[in-house]
């Protein structure tokens, strides 16, 4: 694994998102330390820029977790997240049963928009 790496990896018992921070220290070998996550997480998306990753969990909280395993920020976004998506300087997450589509400050995780099926044919829901 590359430098600050993360391995990330569910166990299903606990509904627990694990993840190693993996860091090759100054002898060379890699070193790892285990992190807990989040409970239920359902969805995950790379930060490219900084190997950071966002984690959408079920129970609503949305957790952004630094390439060393740090937790940096965690907060409760809304009931049932799911998928998450980096694109555009905006975070995106879906919530299952309500069809409906966070739009949030990937730095703040202030929610800068909401948008529902119904809505796309209408609106620019996305504000793209």
């Amino acid at each position: 694994m590359a430098h600050g790496a993360n391995a990330l990896g569910e166990d299903r018992g606990a509904a627990v998102l694990q993840i190693v921070a993996v860091d090759a220290g100054d002898d060379g070998v890699a070193h790892a330390e285990r992190v807990d996550g989040t409970r239920e997480p359902r969805g995950l998306a790379a930060d490219p820029d900084d190997g950071s990753v966002y984690v959408a969990c079920r129970t609503g909280e949305l957790v952004h977790v630094a390439a060393t395993g740090e937790i940096l920020r965690s907060a409760f976004v809304d009931t049932d997240l799911r998928d998450v998506v980096l694109e555009g300087g905006r975070l995106w997450v879906s919530r299952f049963r309500d069809a409906e589509v966070v739009g949030l400050d990937p730095g703040s995780f202030e929610v800068l928009s909401r948008a529902r099926p119904d809505e796309f044919a209408h609106t620019d829901a996305f504000g793209a």
